[in-house]
Order: C-alpha cells, then sequence, then structure tokens
C-alpha cells in the first residue's frame, strides 16, 4: 500500500512538469483496467500485460514510464529532465530505490558531459597551440596576432550562435576546438610569411 500511495504521488507531481505528456504508473494502469473489482491492484500483480513491463519477476521492482514530449530545444528537454530528476531526488526514501533511464536522460547526460569536456579541453588546447606556436614562430607578437586573430574568429561565431539561440550538444560540442584549430594553421601560414618577408 505505501509503494503505491508513493507511485501515485510521484505520477501526479510528474503529470505536472512543462514538457511531460504522459506517465503510466501501476496504480493508474490499475484502476482503469480493472475498474469493478474489488482490489485492482492484485490484479496488476498477477498480470501478463504489465509483468516485465511495469512490475518486475520479483514483485519488488516497479516501473513508472513518462512521456516527453517532442521537444525543439535541447534547453526544453535538459528543463524537463532536470526537473523530473529533482523530483525524484525529493521523493526518496529508505524503503525505496530510483533508477532513471531513457533516451531523453541519456541525451542530457552527454551534454552536460560534452560542456564538462569543453571547458577542460579547449584551454589545455589552447595553451598547448600557443606553445607550439612559440617554438616554430621564435616571435611573442607573431604569436599573440596569431591567437587574437583566431580568438576572435570562434568568439564571433559562438557569440552568433548563443545570439540565434542554439546552444553546445555532444555534436557542436567539437566546434570551438575544430574553428580554433583551422584557424590557427591559417594564421600560422600568414604570420610566417610575414615574417619572412620582414627577414
Amino acid at each position: 500500500e505505501e509503494t503505491f500511495s508513493l507511485q501515485r504521488r510521484l505520477a501526479e507531481r510528474l503529470r505536472g512538469i512543462p514538457g511531460v505528456e504522459r506517465v503510466v504508473d501501476i496504480p493508474s494502469v490499475a484502476e482503469a483496467i480493472w475498474e469493478g473489482l474489488k482490489n485492482p491492484r492484485l490484479e496488476a500483480r498477477g498480470s501478463p500485460l504489465l509483468r516485465n513491463l511495469l512490475v518486475g519477476r520479483d514483485e519488488q521492482t516497479v516501473g513508472m514510464l513518462v512521456w516527453l514530449r517532442k521537444l525543439k530545444e535541447s534547453r526544453a528537454r535538459r528543463r524537463a529532465v532536470e526537473a523530473i530528476e529533482a523530483i525524484v531526488n525529493d521523493s526518496r526514501s529508505s524503503r525505496a530505490q530510483f533508477f532513471l533511464a531513457g533516451s531523453p536522460r541519456m541525451n542530457v547526460a552527454l551534454d552536460r558531459s560534452s560542456e564538462r569536456a569543453a571547458k577542460i579541453f579547449l584551454p589545455v588546447a589552447v595553451g598547448i597551440s600557443i606553445l607550439i606556436l612559440l617554438v616554430m614562430l621564435r616571435s611573442l607578437r607573431g604569436v599573440v596576432a596569431a591567437v587574437v586573430g583566431v580568438g576572435a574568429g570562434v568568439t564571433w561565431t559562438m557569440g552568433l550562435m548563443a545570439f540565434t539561440g542554439h546552444t553546445l550538444n555532444m555534436v557542436t560540442v567539437a566546434l570551438p576546438p575544430l574553428l580554433f584549430v583551422l584557424g590557427l594553421s591559417n594564421a600560422l601560414h600568414l604570420v610566417s610569411r610575414l615574417l619572412a618577408h620582414r627577414q
């Protein structure tokens, strides 16, 4: 009885999240299918329809299905998943364990890891590139010119992405380092040619 009431409370809170289209839990399914019976929950436990879908073989594991609407923006999907995670974290108790799965959650987790990777690897890539440029060009002014020019190009590109409402995800996270490397190769040619002409 405690588990069913927990599921009902959790389902009601999940239905209130913007972006959630439908929530399927055992109490609502049992009452919809076996409405006339005295104890529909008992029927749900033995039902081959719900077995291995919402009720585990051990009858200790139960599931809930949450459908999200077609969310165009990754930010909207992320907000919906974070709201689900917050509700589940609030509902945790000593008697129940929760596990979240599904493609929206996986996509949000990949987006988060992509953001973390970008924050770590882009500065490292820039630092290593500056060291290599110093060794190759042997001119501090040439390195500054190359890095400032390429940095301005990357900054403008990312600014235009933000201006048009786009965010970094697991695919576009490669854009800043890629732009930096591609721009740096051209900058290296220009600066080295300039230095050669000056000599």
